[in-house]
């Protein structure tokens, strides 16, 4: 008698699992949209790190390539300073 009441009642589970009210039908899409936008979300995640590592990659070989190479100033000598003109020699005179 109890192993037809047991056999009855695994029968009847999977019928009364799916007879859900509407509310865990709502619950259960919103959840699968949630779980979608974070994947999107991880996605674009994903993207916006793989560009940041390209630009930090960018930056640290133009900063190489800014150090070994020396600056235009340094390569060429100053030029001596040059006398004053004639000009300024007269108007220094007179003040």
């Amino acid at each position: 008698m109890t192993w037809r009441i047991v056999l009855i009642l695994m029968i009847a589970a999977p019928a009364r699992a799916q007879e859900q009210p509407p509310e865990v039908h709502a619950l259960a899409s919103a959840l699968a949209d949630e779980q979608a936008r974070v994947a999107e979300l991880k996605a674009e995640l994903d993207r916006r790190s793989a560009a940041l590592a390209d630009l930090a990659r960018r930056l640290e070989l133009l900063a190489a390539s800014a150090t070994t190479v020396p600056p235009p100033s340094a390569e060429r000598p100053s030029a001596p300073a040059s006398a004053p003109s004639r000009f300024e020699f007269y108007g220094d005179s007179r003040v």
